[in-house]
């Protein structure tokens, strides 16, 4: 798990604070310690009521449900731990979708893939499900506590409506479809994301808003392209340590077929070699579900995450550059996208730091284990 170090670094360097990167750019008249409400032109789109409390909110295991011969998984949603509604996943699709063309300055969090969350497991893993309905947990949790967001009407009609009144809603939705489509489509698409983000490095760049958030475009690439390392490297270790727990069983089963075959001081001995690589085996399935965990659940959410925040840039620049309508007000998109970057750093780190100090306790848990299992059967032998 040596391979690891360079990883950890980099979740260590790059825990930045966000006001302090301002400052330092010179773009203060950008970020500046000015309080900002709720935009005047989203009301059209709000609750007029006051916006709830969904700490609390939270998706449960996914249910099998049948619609005629279709089959489908619905995740049923939870407030305050009580069952409001159950929606699929298409659906958080759709909602995203509708966030992206109604409030185009905001971070919306990429949900978690549908067929799977890397390429090393698919939806045949035991796994796949339970990261899937985390990742759409974090993705609801977000937006139901943001300022903005949770207040949407088709946030709260996707909380609470019935099956009826929501499909209504779905309906209505696709007749009315707003400007922002083609960009919510471009949003909706992962390989339209990440060659946009390799290959686009143009913009027009006009005032210190446009070079401040540019910079954090570009800085925000290069997070990706550390994370998509990140990502690969942990794979790598959860493939090495699934290679190791299956060479343990194998040694402990030849050691335990040997055992019958040689006489009784050498059997004894051998049978304490298949017992300590069965007790090794253990360890490393132990730390092999917990790696494989922080992978499919932590480092999935941290890039999810910025990736959002990555497209939330490149729709305000795509506004800014092509000027596609004439109804967006760019100072107030500058102003809404500039307090959920402050939000988005304050998380970033959080995350790094989670992930950091998990890998460094696996790798060390694991390492004074197995070493407190050799020590136990170099013990034994010698007896």
């Amino acid at each position: 798990m040596d391979n690891t170090s360079e990883d950890i670094e980099f979740l260590e360097e790059e825990k930045l604070d966000v006001n302090i990167s301002f400052v330092q750019r010179g773009r203060q008249d950008l970020l500046n310690e000015s309080e900002m409400g709720i935009p005047i032109s989203h009301d059209a789109y709000v609750s007029t009521t006051p916006a709830q409390d969904f700490k609390s909110i939270s998706i449960g295991e996914p249910q099998k449900c049948r619609d005629g011969r279709e089959s489908f998984y619905a995740y049923p949603i939870y407030v305050e731990n009580q069952a409001v509604s159950q929606r699929r996943y298409n659906e958080f699709v759709w909602l995203r979708n509708q966030l992206l063309s109604k409030y185009p300055g905001c971070i919306i969090q990429a949900l978690p893939d549908k067929e799977g969350i890397t390429g090393y497991w698919t939806n045949q893993d035991p796994m796949f499900y339970e990261f899937r309905r985390y990742g759409l947990e974090k993705f609801i949790q977000r937006v139901g506590n943001h300022q903005i967001l949770g207040r949407c009407i088709d946030f709260l009609s996707f909380i609470k409506d019935d099956e009826l009144n929501f499909t209504i809603r779905l309906r209505e939705s696709q007749i009315s479809k707003g400007w922002m489509s083609k960009i919510t489509d471009f949003s909706s698409s992962f390989s339209s994301i990440i060659s946009t983000y390799v290959q686009r490095d143009h913009i027009i760049l006009q005032n210190d808003a446009d070079i401040a958030f540019n910079y954090f475009r570009t800085e925000l690439k290069n997070l990706l392209q550390q994370q998509e390392n990140l990502r690969a490297n942990t794979n790598k270790i959860i493939i090495s340590l699934e290679n190791e727990i299956n060479s343990s069983l194998v040694m402990s089963k030849a050691y335990e077929s040997m055992s019958r075959i040689e006489k009784e001081n050498v059997s004894v001995k051998l049978k304490i070699l298949a017992s300590t690589h069965q007790q090794i085996a253990e360890s490393q399935r132990t730390s092999y579900n917990k790696i494989k965990s922080l992978s499919g659940k932590e480092i999935e959410d941290y890039y999810k995450l910025t990736l959002g925040a990555f497209e939330a840039l490149e729709r305000r620049n795509r506004i800014r550059s092509e000027n596609s309508n004439a109804d967006v007000d760019i100072d107030e998109l500058n102003e809404t996208l500039k307090q959920d970057m402050e939000k988005f750093y304050k998380d970033k780190n959080s995350l790094a730091k989670i992930i950091g100090v998990n890998m460094i306790s696996y790798k060390k848990e694991m390492t004074e284990v197995l070493a407190e299992i050799w020590k136990e059967s170099h013990t034994r032998i010698s007896d």
